[in-house]
Formats: structure tokens, sequence, C-alpha cells
């Protein structure tokens, strides 16, 4: 995997997947946006819904979480 690195996290909502793995490990909304470490990588929408069908389009896997 790919070493850490630092990024910015724009406003709206954003995903954070493992490219190899194809699997999302972090799904938010950022109003402000926001700073990041790490070794995953970012998808930004402007809202969920456009976030959640671009794991679709790329082929990534996501399960969302059970109340």
């Amino acid at each position: 995997m790919n070493k850490k690195r630092e990024f910015d996290i724009p406003k709206g909502w954003n995903a954070l997947y493992n490219p190899i793995e194809k699997k999302v490990y972090v799904i938010r909304e950022f109003p402000h946006g926001g700073k990041a470490n790490s070794v995953l990588t970012l998808i930004n929408k402007p809202t969920k819904e456009e976030l959640i069908k671009s794991f679709t389009d790329l082929g990534l896997t996501w399960t969302e979480p059970s109340v």
C-alpha cells in the first residue's frame, strides 16, 4: 500500500477508499472541509447520492452501517 500523505478534504460529501481492495472505509459530509493524513484515496461529490453513485462507477464496495 502507498505511504501516508497529508491532503485537504474539500467541502461536500467525501469518501476515503482503498484503490487496491476497492473498498470504501469512510463516508462523511464535511461542511467546512478538513485535512487528512492517510494512505486512502479521496472522492468528493456535492451530494451523498452522487458520492454513492460514484462507488458503482468506480467498482467500489461500501456497506452502509446499520443502526
